[in-house]
């Protein structure tokens, strides 16, 4: 499960649009990071992906993700033209017909996964529409059918996928129906998703057959005076939307209680929330021992929830062409985790970010990937330590455990992040004045140093 939210400009208390997402992966799913730089490609270059290989572009532009170890595309990512893009499973009637063709060994042809969309999109497009006419393009030509899940395999590790893509002047939903799409344009307020459809009856963009489509395959009716209902139409009733309409319907309430005032830091407060104070009286127990399924998602004793998240991030997407988009980035859950700027314009990641563990980061179908695990030199693993030691044993450790320990996390973590925060716009001053990439790298570098230090001495302290 993932969640995926946006506040525009005129929803934000400095005029910039920010834009977040929680990835929620299976437990041991490491999420490094991942740059790529603007290049020229030769006539005829071939881009292999999990399933697909299919022709590159001329150009592509500088990206920055998060990334599945096995995977080309990303869950998350931003590119140098302040295009950021995040990503959802949504079940479909789609999908299902996907899969029972699959399972009656009709094979259906292999396809996209929404994670490779997402990286060809940012990295063949200047603008949040430009990057909606890229989608619907590769969406119509190579489809979506395939495991997006190590060791899973099509059937039920595959989905259909939703989008918020966001620039500094508007934001899109963009929903992708196996071979067929729909999309709505935001250029106000403030918007959410999560895994489920959200276009009903309004959209801006989509497929030109995505009504006849529908009611050629009895999904809505062909003579009926009510208008056509995107959602009502595709989604797959057999699978609850439990899962995901409370996690929506909290992200929409977290933003709408500061509309016109949205900060960077309630953008990871929206990440971090457990519906602590709600009627929900989350966590009635504590995250290690979750409830529902929240925002900031741990795996549950009770095997309810789809594991931790994954990774986290917060983008600042300023209308200023001067100004560069900053990625605020950290592993595991937000709840737990440090939020480290990164750049794009940068030159060079730091390695520890980069780094898998003993699975490494080889492209790999997941069906056929191995489970990763444990690498002393791999700042995601460092994080997923730390939640594990943070969490104890939920059903064996005594009560208020994670609350004790994840005080501590935060009384460490929480001076950092203000200091980052303080420190940077010297550092894109100075960026701005000189061009210099070798300034935005320095920074990050002292950065995640200064986090991985810490995190080393929380170890130690909890083991």
């Amino acid at each position: 499960m993932c969640d995926t939210w946006v506040a525009l400009g005129d929803a934000t208390s400095s005029g910039s649009v920010l834009f977040a997402k929680n990835s929620d992966r299976p437990i041991f799913d490491c999420q490094p990071l991942r740059s790529t730089p603007r290049a020229r490609w030769p006539a005829n270059t071939m881009i292999q992906l999990e399933y697909l290989s299919l022709p590159q572009v001329p150009e592509t532009y500088a990206t920055l993700g998060a990334h599945p170890y096995w995977c080309w595309g990303y869950e998350t990512g931003i590119n140098e033209h302040r295009v950021a893009i995040g990503n959802e499973a949504i079940f479909t009637k789609t999908f299902r017909a996907a899969a029972l063709a699959f399972q009656s060994r009709q094979q259906p042809q292999l396809g996209l996964l929404g994670m490779d969309l997402l990286r060809l999109a940012l990295e063949r497009s200047r603008s949040a529409a430009e990057a909606v006419s890229v989608m619907g393009q590769l969406v119509e030509q190579y489809g979506q059918f395939g495991s997006a899940v190590p060791g899973k395999d099509h059937i039920l590790g595959g989905y259909d996928n939703a989008f918020i893509i966001a620039d500094p002047v508007e934001a899109w939903v963009f929903e992708a129906l196996d071979r067929r799409w729909v999309a709505r344009r935001t250029n106000h307020g403030s918007t959410s998703i999560s895994n489920q459809l959200s276009i009903r009856s309004s959209w801006d963009a989509g497929s030109q057959d995505l009504v006849a489509y529908a009611k050629q395959q009895h999904w809505w009716p062909s003579e009926t005076p009510q208008p056509f209902d995107v959602a009502q139409a595709y989604a797959d009733a057999r699978v609850a939307r439990q899962v995901s309409q409370i996690r929506a319907m909290r992200s929409q309430q977290l933003l709408a209680e500061r509309e016109g005032q949205i900060t960077r830091e309630w953008m990871m407060r929206i990440a971090r929330d457990h519906y602590e104070d709600t009627f929900l009286q989350g966590p009635f127990f504590d995250p290690a021992n979750p409830d529902f399924h929240s925002l900031c998602m741990h795996v549950s004793p009770a095997d309810f929830t789809w594991g931790n998240t994954a990774s986290s991030s917060v983008v600042g997407l300023s209308a200023n062409t001067s100004d560069i988009p900053v990625f605020w980035w950290t592993p595991g859950p937000p709840c737990n985790g440090c939020y480290v700027p990164f750049f794009v314009h940068g030159g060079q990641l730091p390695e520890i970010v980069t780094r898998a563990g003993t699975a490494g980061t080889e492209l790999v179908a997941p069906n056929q990937a191995a489970q990763d695990s444990w690498a002393a030199d791999s700042y995601w693993w460092l994080f997923r330590q730390l939640i594990d030691l943070v969490k104890g044993d939920p059903i064996q450790s005594r009560p208020g455990y994670y609350a004790r320990r994840n005080w501590l996390v935060r009384a460490r973590f929480d001076p950092l992040e203000a200091a980052f925060a303080a420190a940077l716009p010297a550092v894109l001053q100075s960026y701005q004045a000189t061009g210099d990439p070798a300034l935005l790298d320095r920074f990050t570098q002292q950065c995640v140093q200064q986090v991985t230090a810490v995190l080393h001495e929380l170890l130690a302290e909890f083991a």
